[in-house]
């Protein structure tokens, strides 16, 4: 009976291994074992390792939950993503961080894309563009997920014949609470449980105006405000 309370305490303690947790809990008996273990610099308990859900480990780069929100940008050339290894990343795809990518910018904590970028009849080009095709941004890097942004100059199929859509992309499932704009309105808050999460808008002046000369500009902008996978880490 003995073996079994204690088995029992052991297993009570290894609850901070399921995914979601936010830190190390060594159960409710304040045993020796955790007393024993000291702390390291960063305040985790030395011997911890199986105690803590790893997949939050990439928010041990971060020192606060200000940068972990702050958009980050992908680049051939920078160093890997924290948590992401190089041999990872797709093959064509490019495996670091930089400040500078065409299309992409970082303003405070939200990143926008200038669709406009790099087409050489913007309006045409994007009015060309089906009911329920989309273009894609290059990838970014948000609350240790990566991120792409979509536009769809006609909308989605469920759209009406005024709109436009944008849509957040995940590469993994993710459980983010964000904000998605087109040329600074906001979609409002929504929450992504998921891969992909769209919000149809009227459509920007610049694509409807009648003036052939008028500048194209169309910016899609998300900002995350928490990843739920995170939830009380920082």
């Amino acid at each position: 009976a003995g073996e079994a309370a204690a088995e029992g305490a052991h297993i009570g303690a290894f609850t901070a291994g399921a995914p979601g947790l936010d830190y190390p809990c060594y159960g409710d008996d304040g045993g020796e074992d955790a007393a024993a273990m000291g702390y390291d610099e960063n305040g985790m308990a030395l011997g911890a390792e199986g105690y803590y859900y790893d997949g939050q480990e990439v928010a041990f780069d971060f020192p606060d939950e200000e940068t972990f929100l702050t958009p980050q940008l992908w680049s051939a050339t920078a160093e890997p993503a924290p948590g992401l290894e190089a041999e990872s990343v797709e093959a064509g795809a490019p495996p670091g961080l930089d400040g500078t990518v065409a299309g992409l910018r970082v303003e405070g904590r939200r990143m926008l894309w200038d669709v406009c970028t790099g087409l050489a009849d913007p309006r045409v080009s994007l009015m060309a563009v089906p009911k329920g095709e989309c273009l894609e941004s290059p990838p970014f890097w948000i609350a240790g997920t990566e991120l792409r942004l979509a536009f769809y100059p006609v909308g989605t199929a469920l759209s009406g014949d005024t709109d436009c859509s944008a849509e957040l992309l995940c590469e993994d499932k993710a459980k983010l609470k964000f904000e998605l704009f087109m040329n600074g309105r906001s979609g409002g808050r929504k929450v992504l449980l998921g891969k992909r999460f769209s919000c149809d808008f009227r459509k920007p002046v610049s694509l409807t105006s009648p003036d052939a000369d008028a500048e194209c500009a169309v910016a899609v902008g998300v900002q995350v405000h928490e990843n739920l996978l995170y939830a009380g880490f920082f």
